[in-house]
């Protein structure tokens, strides 16, 4: 097998959601996802994928590719962290976001978090972003739903700065 720097791109490979969110896990096991990402890791899988919303409001009926996986008050664990946390456990499966919510963090401290995230995990980082679609955890931040879309515009610049 090959390494990802060396793939080709038609190569397939195999990624991985990891529930990073419900209770999947008690919350005193949590810690168990670094040892189900070394086996992913040990086994091949090209890459690991963790998801994210930061503050979960109680109507989730604007979500639109089928029942809500959780509930409201599931615990939902921050992605860039799990995934810090996995890249020091394993060697060489990818570490991705699908997706960050961007817009709802301060651009300049994601921009160093993910990068400082690509380099310790020596250029395993895909960072996924996008807008959302819960109007409840932009208003939690205290952010305005509509201007969502130059909010991760304005992040996307800093980041590639």
């Amino acid at each position: 097998m090959t390494s990802d720097s060396a793939r080709s791109a038609t190569e397939p490979s195999l990624s991985i959601g990891l529930p990073n969110f419900g209770d999947y896990l008690p919350l005193s096991e949590w810690h168990h996802i670094t040892e189900i990402a070394r086996a992913a890791d040990a086994a091949g899988v090209g890459r690991l994928v963790v998801v994210d919303h930061v503050t979960m409001g109680n109507d989730t009926s604007g979500y639109q590719w089928g029942r809500f996986p959780t509930g409201p008050d599931a615990p939902w664990l921050e992605p860039l962290t799990v995934l810090a946390s996995i890249a020091a456990v394993t060697e060489r499966v990818r570490l991705a976001t699908g997706v960050l919510l961007a817009g709802l963090r301060g651009p300049t401290v994601l921009a160093k978090t993910a990068a400082t995230l690509d380099v310790m995990s020596q250029g395993r980082l895909e960072l996924g972003v996008a807008t959302g679609w819960q109007v409840a955890e932009y208003e939690a931040a205290g952010l305005d739903w509509t201007h969502r879309g130059r909010l991760l515009d304005g992040v996307l610049d800093t980041c590639r700065r």
